[in-house]
């Protein structure tokens, strides 16, 4: 949550990067692949940050899997 605050108040998405293997894949609903990597983590995180004048986010649910898989549900507020 410390990284997703970083990036909501200061546009700071290198926190959120630092969460990324360059094996991860990160994704949203309009996206037609993944985003590959740390590279691919920054061009989302970038993106989605620079879709809102201001947000704020609340976590409702965090699931992690043993394969390492984890899956955020969240609502935002911008």
């Amino acid at each position: 949550t410390k990284a997703l605050a970083a990036l909501e108040e200061r546009r700071d998405v290198e926190p959120m990067v630092a969460l990324y293997g360059e094996q991860s894949e990160t994704g949203g609903p309009n996206d037609e692949q993944p985003h590959r990597g740390q590279q691919g983590a920054r061009a989302f995180w970038t993106m989605y940050r620079d879709s809102f004048e201001t947000i704020t986010s609340k976590f409702h649910r965090i699931v992690e899997s043993d394969a390492g898989t984890v899956m955020l549900e969240w609502t935002s507020e911008g």
